[in-house]
């Protein structure tokens, strides 16, 4: 019986190799091995199935590695970099383009704002793709040479500068060559006239000033189109400047820009002290009496005044008024609009009617819309026909009002008004007859000028007193009829 010496394994005479671990058997198994007169025998067939296994697998890995290594060299080229570059251009792949534009500066930031910047101005000029990507085609040729950088060929002469510098940085899998592109870095100048003014680029505050006529270098920038804004927070009004910039010029990494801030002071004025003033809609809480000089306004027309008055009676508002560099503002307020009108019409008419039925009826407390000096006057009237009677009655038939005759005014710490009339009455007097025996009847009309003051008190208009005019007006005319 035979015995395998490496495993142990119960062998036969057929056997010759073991059937558990592959070792061959000698034929004479009394006899010690040796390899004398053997010598077409195969290294592999005295090696175990194990052993066999893990030389075939290694060295597939290393043929595998080998055509990988070869494949991943063929593919990590420059110009299929520049190709991949140019894809994610023309595709605006943020991700990607975040990996590819890399800064030795640590002071530039390559971000999403950056890369935006970056990209309108390729989006907004198609034909400078073109001219950029011949740009990085032309510092492939450094790059096969087995340089890193452009710059180590060519070196830092402007003549040789780019807006991209196509450069290698590290491998990609420990093997295959990295390459990114390093963009050429800007700065900003930024000059401006106001203290205390916002400085903003693309929308991110960057400075305020602390001075007239101030100035400072911002930076380092990718190339881009970037807004540049500066903003003098007034109290109630801004006075801002915005500037567009394109930087890409490989000439000039050093700009400069003027955010001049054009403003001036006004003062505002109104036929009343106590107007108060509104700037672009927005309730200053001042009067024209409050301010001498407002400012500083932009004189582009954007900045807009306006007055408010309250009256007794109601608010009025003056026009607009558009600031263009003016040094005044007169905001006038049309006390005089088609709302007093009609209150003044109305108190009149009421006084009209009240004070006729208060002589026909003999009664004052009829009265409406009078002063109470005039109320008086009516009561001593109206003593006077008690104890002597009266023989006519009076009606009110029609009133014209002359609208371009009312005038409002102070006086004594009173709103007074004007209104110029014409009064239409139906006159009966009962101590005379006509040729028909019947009483007279007669329609004067007066033309008179009235007086009204405003009580505060009473909320209301009330007639004051009046004098005759030979006629009045009668092309801005307004009638009532009774």
């Amino acid at each position: 019986m035979k015995f395998c010496k490496e495993c142990g394994e119960k062998l036969t005479d057929e056997n010759k190799d073991c059937p558990k671990c592959g070792t061959v058997v000698l034929s004479d198994p009394t006899k010690p091995a040796t390899t004398k007169g053997i010598t077409n025998v195969n290294f592999l067939e005295n090696l175990s199935k194990k052993h066999k296994v893990i030389i075939i697998s290694v060295l597939a890995v290393f043929i595998f590695a080998f055509i990988g290594i070869r494949i991943g060299n063929s593919i990590a080229t420059p110009e299929r970099f520049v190709d991949s570059f140019q894809q994610a251009l023309i595709d605006n792949d943020m991700d990607q383009l975040s990996k590819y534009i890399v800064s030795s500066d640590p002071r530039l930031k390559v971000d999403e704002g950056s890369i935006e910047a970056f990209l309108a101005h390729i989006n907004n000029n198609p034909s400078f793709l073109g001219e950029l990507t011949n740009s990085l085609n032309q510092q492939t040729e450094a790059l096969e040479g087995g340089h890193d950088s452009t710059k180590e060929v060519f070196g830092d002469a402007k003549d040789n500068e780019h807006i991209l510098t196509l450069r290698k940085q590290g491998k990609n899998m420990l093997f295959f060559d990295r390459y990114v592109v390093e963009p050429m870095a800007y700065y900003i100048t930024l000059y401006t006239n106001y203290p205390d003014t916002k400085l903003y680029i693309n929308g991110e505050e960057i400075d305020i000033t602390h001075r007239m006529d101030f100035a400072r270098e911002y930076g380092p920038f990718m190339p881009g189109v970037y807004t540049l804004k500066a903003v003098l927070e007034g109290e109630f009004v801004d006075l801002e400047v915005e500037e567009e910039l394109i930087i890409f010029d490989i000439y000039h990494n050093h700009v400069s820009v003027n955010l001049h801030l054009y403003g001036s002071h006004v003062n505002p004025t109104s036929n009343y002290n106590d107007t108060r003033v509104f700037a672009n809609g927005i309730d200053t809480g001042l009067t024209v009496s409050d301010i001498s000089e407002f400012g500083p306004v932009s004189t582009d027309g954007s900045v807009v005044l306006h007055g408010v008055k309250e009256f007794p009676w109601g608010t009025i508002e003056s026009d607009e008024v558009k600031l263009t560099g003016q040094s005044s503002a007169h905001l006038a307020i049309p006390a005089v609009n088609d709302e007093l009108n009609e209150q003044l019409m109305e108190a009149m008419n009421s006084y009209y009617l009240t004070s006729i039925a208060a002589l026909m009826e003999l009664d004052a407390s009829l009265l409406k819309n009078t002063t109470p000096n005039n109320v008086a006057t009516i009561e001593s009237d109206i003593d006077h026909y008690t104890e002597y009677g009266h023989d006519y009655h009076m009606e009110l038939k029609e009133i014209l009002y002359d609208l371009s005759s009312v005038s409002l005014f102070q006086e004594d710490g009173q709103y007074k008004a004007h209104i110029s009339a014409r009064q239409y009455l139906q006159y009966t007097d009962y101590s005379y007859f006509d040729e028909n025996g019947e009483h007279a009847i007669t329609n004067p009309d007066y033309d008179s000028q009235h007086i009204l003051v405003y009580d505060k008190d009473a909320g209301e208009w009330q007639y004051k007193d009046s004098h005759g005019l030979w006629s009045i007006n009668t092309h801005t005319i307004k009638s009532f009829e009774f």
